[in-house]
């Protein structure tokens, strides 16, 4: 508990100190619709946008402001619970530390960042654990119509947060199907199928939505050789170097750690993989682009076998190689996770303030990219400039139009215009120009 205590204390103390990313931005904006109608169209626009993750937050944004706190508060709570859920399903399996295996979870880069950013993946990895927790419960009482109730709310819940929480109860599903468990297995495909209907409405309404979004902003896939390399690289968060370890401890558990049979070793194989296998075939199916975060599920197998290797390596007195690879990839995560908070981002707040204590026109460059200053400042949605009579004018470049075809620096000096000064920074650049 003193743990979980002093977690979740750390988390809520580091909830405001990064500024709102793009993502976090577009969240929120969905957030100020007016009436239901209008939130639900919007979080429709969001490419995989699905209500649940919104709907959690909305009632703190509207008592709290919008404020880094009151938007990432859920993300943190959510966090919180998946490491409890993490340390259930350690003890179930017998380690005999399932602290450590909540512990390495708690400090994945890739987990840690999700648990302080106003989005839905803190929450979906959550309730992917605590589906798993109640699909183990309810294969110790297959009769208990009370746990199969809960494990097809817990799957429904997470298509409605991100679709591809589908993929952890496949695994439960496929491993049924090695087991030959068939009265069981047939039951827990009534439940993946109820809450996939479920989820039908939601989907056809929103499916037009996000293919709009996704040609714009993606309109070639971008999976191919390279993903293997982000997969390897990022899965944790910790890098090439991380990445050894955890295959390092995978391969001493699953070699020499189960003790009780091919079934358990099975499961958390499939546990590990269909997760990943699932996210890249629905990304190469849906034409979208291939992210580490759509992968997040992982993290719970991968922290809790992990330990399993770590443990597995001491009881066979391989006490340096176990000891190495804790420590070294608890150091990795925790550089990793210390860094986050020092390494340059995208500062739309601060880009923001500066453009309205400005005062001058501004020209935003792409011009599709104001929206994300107004939403900190809504007058410099009116700001428009008429370069004829301007005496200044400020333009606002945005990280990604950086590296496009940018005709306004010629088009200012051609209206005799002269650049005074410019703001360089990782976000946005601030250019001020003059006659």
């Amino acid at each position: 508990m003193c743990c979980v205590v002093a977690y979740a204390a750390c988390l809520i103390l580091l909830l405001p100190r990064l500024p709102f990313n793009l993502d976090e931005i577009l969240d929120l904006m969905a957030l100020r619709s007016h009436g239901s109608s209008e939130l639900m169209v919007n979080i429709g626009r969001n490419a995989g946008g699905t209500p649940l993750s919104y709907l959690v937050r909305l009632p703190l944004v509207h008592w709290f402001g919008e404020s880094r706190a009151a938007a990432r508060f859920p993300s943190a709570l959510f966090s919180v619970a998946a490491c409890c859920g993490v340390f259930l399903l350690a003890r179930r399996l017998g380690l005999r530390w399932p602290l450590l295996a909540a512990l390495v979870f708690a400090t994945f880069p890739l987990q840690f960042r999700y648990a302080l950013e106003a989005r839905a993946y803190s929450q979906a990895l959550c309730l992917s654990v605590w589906s798993t927790i109640l699909f183990l419960a309810w294969m110790e009482r297959k009769r208990s119509i009370g746990l199969a109730l809960l494990y097809g709310l817990s799957i429904a819940a997470g298509l409605y947060t991100q679709p591809y929480t589908i993929f952890v109860p496949a695994a439960h599903f496929v491993w049924l199907g090695f087991r030959r468990d068939w009265r069981i297995l047939l039951a827990t495909g009534a439940a993946i199928i109820v809450a996939g209907v479920a989820f039908v409405p939601w989907y056809r309404f929103s499916v037009p939505l996000w293919k709009e979004g996704v040609i714009a902003m993606y309109p070639q896939s971008t999976i191919g050789l390279r993903a293997v390399e982000l997969i390897v690289r990022e899965i944790a968060g910790t890098g090439y170097f991380g990445s050894a370890l955890l295959i390092c401890a995978l391969v001493i558990a699953f070699r020499f750690g189960f003790q009780h049979g091919n079934d358990t070793r099975i499961f958390w194989a499939l546990y590990l993989a269909i997760p990943l296998i699932g996210v890249v075939a629905a990304d190469r199916f849906f034409v979208y682009f291939l992210a580490i975060r759509q992968m997040i599920f992982m993290l719970a197998p991968l922290a809790i076998l992990f330990t399993l290797g770590v443990e597995t390596s001491l009881a066979r007195e391989w006490r340096i190689a176990g000891t190495l690879l804790t420590v070294a990839l608890l150091s990795a995560s925790t550089y990793e996770d210390v860094h986050m908070f020092y390494r340059p981002h995208d500062d739309f707040d601060s880009a923001a303030r500066t453009l309205a204590a400005d005062n001058d026109c501004v020209i935003y460059v792409p011009d599709d990219s104001r929206p994300y200053y107004s939403f900190f400042r809504p007058e410099l949605a009116s700001r428009d400039c008429d370069l004829k009579t301007a005496g200044r004018v400020t333009v606002a470049v945005s990280p990604w139009g950086r590296d496009k075809s940018n005709p306004v620096d010629r088009t200012l000096r051609e209206s005799g215009f002269v650049k005074l000064t410019q703001q360089d920074s990782s976000g946005p650049i601030i250019e001020l120009y003059g006659r």
